[in-house]
């Protein structure tokens, strides 16, 4: 987009939840043609026959895209399971916490698909789930919201009371939840094998 700034586009930005629920179809779109969420490329790439794989052991339909999330045990805490979306993110959680980077243990990875449907099930408490997305998305949505505020600050004030979501207090650091990787509670594990009650193959960096 800054790259060609004549062609009119714009970056947009939307919750991880809505853009899923257009993908697969559970919300309808105007939209002429396929939708998609994208991952990182070579990261998709790399990961995308182990997808496969639990897609078809659970006999979902892979459709047109994977993407892969990541997450650990030693990073879970007893009220919070961080699913990481890419596994540099996880790095710096596991460097903030504390440890080193020659520590990082292998992680888990399971498509986005699976996990939506295990979330719809009883078998964990699934409401500790918190997502955490790479520090340049963060910093690419704070940019965006203060280049928004900056272009409507010639619009009526906002109704009293109203909050400013570009006012909201910056993430911190890398847009990490620092109590997440600091909790030294463990969680049960995320059950994201194939069905055969063996646990997923994990990847390494």
């Amino acid at each position: 987009v800054a790259a060609n700034p004549d062609l009119g586009l714009h970056l947009g930005v939307v919750p991880l939840g809505i853009a899923f629920s257009f993908c697969v179809g559970w919300t309808p779109s105007h939209f002429i043609g396929g939708l998609k969420i994208q991952g990182n490329s070579t990261v998709v790439n790399d990961v995308r026959p182990m997808l496969l794989q639990q897609l078809e052991a659970q006999g979902m339909d892979p459709g047109m895209w994977q993407l892969p999330l990541f997450c650990c045990d030693e990073l879970q805490g007893e009220s919070a399971l961080p699913v990481f979306t890419s596994r540099t993110t996880l790095v710096e959680a596991w460097v903030a916490s504390g440890r080193t980077r020659e520590t990082v243990p292998d992680c888990s990875v399971l498509d986005l698909r699976l996990l939506v449907q295990q979330m719809q099930t009883d078998i964990f408490a699934w409401h500790t789930v918190q997502f955490v997305a790479a520090s340049a998305a963060v910093e690419a949505v704070r940019e965006a919201k203060a280049k928004a505020k900056v272009a409507t600050k010639d619009e009526p004030p906002p109704l009293e009371g109203a909050s400013d979501p570009a006012d909201e207090p910056p993430p911190l650091e890398g847009g990490i939840n620092w109590q997440l990787v600091n909790s030294s509670e463990s969680a049960p594990p995320l059950e994201c094998g194939d069905g055969s009650g063996e646990a997923l193959p994990s990847v390494a960096e």
